[in-house]
C-alpha cells in the first residue's frame, strides 16, 4: 500500500488528487484517513490515522505517530520513531539512533542498540536496557534490573555486562570502583554511614 501525499483507508480511496489530477497506477489519494507520506513513495507507508511517514523505507501504524529516517517504525499511538532501524512501539514512545527500541508507555531510547522497556524509561549509550518503570540508564552494557532508579554500565558485550553505578529510588547507591572525594562527609537527619565489604560485612560504620 503506498500513496502520494496522503494514506487511504480499506473503506474509501479515490484514484483523483484534491487538484483533479490522475494518480498513477497503484496509488490512492487518502478521503478520510488524513495520514501523509513523502520521499520514498513505493515503500514508506502510513496507515495509522493523521500519521506521518518520511524518509526511506519507513512504517507508521500508530494514530498521530511520525516515522522518520531508513527503516524505522512507529507503531505505537502518538509515539515518533527516527534514525535507523528504530522502533517505538509504546504509546507516546520516543526513539533515535540506531537499532534503538522503546516498547513501553512514554519510553525513550536513543544511542546504539538501546532498550527501553519499562514504563516512562530512558536508555542511552551503547546497548544499555532500562526495564525498570521511570528507570534512566546510560553508559554500555549495563546489567538490567526493575529496582534501581539511575544505572551506569561498563560491560563490553550482551555476554558480559556489568554496571559502575546504581542508585535506587531510596537513594541506596552502589559503585564498582573506589569512591575518592575532595571535601566533607556530612550527615544530617539522623543519618549513618557505612562501608561494606564484597561479604556484605561492615569494614567501617559511623553512626550520627
Amino acid at each position: 500500500y503506498t500513496g502520494v501525499g496522503h494514506w487511504y483507508d480499506s473503506y474509501t480511496k479515490s484514484k483523483t488528487y484534491a487538484n483533479g489530477l490522475e494518480c498513477p497506477d497503484g496509488v490512492y489519494f487518502p478521503t478520510t484517513s488524513y495520514a501523509e507520506i513523502f520521499n520514498d513513495y513505493t515503500h514508506n507507508v502510513a496507515t495509522g490515522i493523521f500519521s506521518h511517514s518520511e524518509g526511506k523505507q519507513n512504517t507508521v501504524n500508530g494514530e498521530a505517530s511520525h516515522a522518520e529516517g531508513y527503516i524505522t517504525t512507529a507503531s505505537g499511538n502518538y509515539s515518533h520513531a527516527e534514525g535507523y532501524n528504530t522502533t517505538a512501539s509504546g504509546a507516546y514512545s520516543h526513539v533515535e539512533g540506531s537499532g534503538t527500541t522503546a516498547s513501553a508507555n512514554y519510553s525513550h531510547a536513543e544511542g546504539n542498540g538501546t532498550t527501553a522497556s519499562g514504563i516512562g524509561s530512558h536508555s542511552g549509550g551503547c546497548h544499555t536496557i532500562a526495564s525498570g518503570s521511570y528507570q534512566t540508564v546510560i553508559g554500555q552494557y549495563n546489567v538490567a534490573d526493575t529496582r534501581s532508579a539511575f544505572i551506569i554500565g561498563r560491560g563490553t558485550s550482551d555476554t558480559s555486562r556489568a554496571n559502575a553505578f546504581e542508585v535506587d529510588f531510596y537513594g541506596n547507591s552502589y559503585n564498582a570502583g573506589d569512591v575518592s572525594l575532595d571535601g566533607d562527609v556530612l550527615l544530617v537527619n539522623g543519618a549513618d554511614l557505612s562501608f561494606k565489604d564484597s561479604s556484605g560485612s561492615y569494614k567501617i560504620a559511623v553512626t550520627h
